[in-house]
């Protein structure tokens, strides 16, 4: 079942999740795993880059209704990835990667499909 975001309540969860996002993307996050006791560092920078981008590639269409949605959808997702990029050079641990803008793009892409295709396939026959 989608729930319907567009109101109040869906841009106060969509600026909870912007919030978040630069919080978490801000802060150092890596994940060690020992491995025939050798050090391995998992890429969890970057499925949490996606997974964060994804949610809201999924909440911007909901909670903003009119058709050129889209152009804002792409102004504010990119500026937002791109933002949290340059900002991570000027903190310690973390530093401008492209495979993190990468990862935010598609992310971003993902969650906006997955938006698409659910509201077509369930609400097709409305």
């Amino acid at each position: 079942m989608i729930i319907n975001l567009k109101n109040y309540t869906g841009l106060k969860l969509l600026y909870a999740t912007i919030v978040f996002i630069l919080l978490a993307t801000l802060m150092p996050l890596q994940i060690k795993v020992l491995l025939n006791s050798n050090s391995v560092s998992l890429p969890w920078d970057k499925v949490a880059h996606f997974l964060m981008f994804m949610i809201l590639g999924y909440l911007i269409p909901n909670a903003i209704s009119s058709t050129p949605s889209r152009i804002k959808f792409v102004c504010i997702g990119i500026f937002i990835a791109i933002g949290t990029e340059v900002a991570q050079q000027y903190i310690p641990g973390r530093g401008l990667e492209l495979w993190d803008a990468i990862m935010d793009l598609t992310g971003l892409i993902v969650g906006y499909l997955l938006y698409a295709l659910l509201n077509y396939y369930l609400f097709k026959s409305r």
